[in-house]
């Protein structure tokens, strides 16, 4: 059983879900579609730096760059939000595309992101300008959960129509295509070095797939009910899941 203390507490100004990354230098970041907002939380003290001029849209997610300097926000209405922390400023809005962002990451040297969306093809952005890079086909949608490498060379996608995906980085069309056998996915997971992928199924199954072809490596049938939440250690030598049971 774990136990701590509270330091400090942050009350967000909106009624929406809260979404946030944490640095590795001691702070959070916590996004705020209203007013177009960006919280700067010291981990130390709870003084907040806010800053203000990003995207006016309802928050789906954000995450760091890998050197914590660059924060990508995605948003509902398919936007993406650029915000440069060590300039304190807003970088750019990426273009929206109609529906929800699911995920954002950040490619290995942080000149790239990888946007995914609930619907619309997955999307590389150039940093910089602003630009798409290559969109990747494939999806059907809607999609029912995601799981990206730490430096988005490799990505998975599961969709409504009962198959899942994977696509490498430098090619657009995806390197596998798996049938789930009426065993739909609800949560996956990548695991850090990128080898693996962990997916719970809606009947309690837990499967284990390479990350570069997709090939099965082990099934469980771990839980008695649906799989909702799976975290590998870094090796990927343990699975830790949680389920409706």
């Amino acid at each position: 059983t774990l136990t701590g203390t509270l330091l400090w507490s942050v009350v967000p100004d909106e009624t929406n879900p809260v979404h946030f990354a944490c640095s590795r230098n001691g702070s959070v970041v916590v996004p705020q579609g209203s007013g177009g907002r960006l919280h700067i939380v010291s981990m130390a003290d709870g003084k907040i730096q806010t800053l203000s001029g990003g995207h006016e849209a309802t928050v789906t997610g954000c995450t760091l760059s890998h050197d914590d300097r660059i924060c990508a926000v995605g948003h509902a209405d398919g936007a993406g939000g650029l915000w440069d922390l060590q300039g304190a400023h807003y970088l750019r809005t990426l273009e929206g595309l109609g529906n929800p962002v699911s995920s954002v990451s950040f490619c290995e040297n942080d000149d790239e992101c990888l946007v995914i969306y609930d619907q619309n093809r997955p999307t590389r952005w150039q940093i910089t300008s602003g630009k798409r890079i290559r969109t990747y086909i494939g999806t059907t949608g809607p999609l029912r959960c995601c799981a990206i490498t730490q430096d988005a060379s490799v990505f998975a996608i599961a969709d409504k129509d009962g198959m899942i995906r994977f696509w490498q980085a430098e090619k657009t069309a995806p390197v596998a295509e798996v049938p789930l056998y009426n065993r739909p996915l609800i949560v996956c997971a990548a695991s850090a070095d990128g080898r693996m992928l962990a997916a719970g199924c809606i009947d309690g199954t837990l499967r284990m797939y390479a990350m570069n072809g997709g090939t099965l490596l082990h099934e469980n049938k771990a839980h008695k009910q649906a799989i909702t939440a799976i975290a590998l250690s870094q090796t990927a030598e343990r699975v830790a899941s949680a389920g409706w049971d």
